[in-house]
């Protein structure tokens, strides 16, 4: 089972991805993986890093949001 490190380490790679069609198509495959692996894991908490990460946005909040999730 991931940790929620793991999943925020996806999540900033996924930020990376300049092309936003390509970063949709590549999170919605992921999300039901991460799902089956963790019932914990917060689809929206996850969005959230990844559309702060990429709006050069404060993460602070949220790392407190995701360890309560994951």
């Amino acid at each position: 089972m991931m940790t929620k490190q793991h999943y925020q380490q996806f999540a900033t790679a996924l930020s990376q991805i300049s092309n936003e069609e390509e970063r949709e198509n590549i999170i919605s495959f992921l999300l039901p993986v991460f799902n089956q692996d963790n019932s914990r894991f917060s689809e929206g908490v996850f969005k959230e890093w990844i559309r702060r990460e990429v709006e050069g946005e404060d993460l602070k909040g949220l790392r407190s949001q995701a360890s309560k999730k994951y």
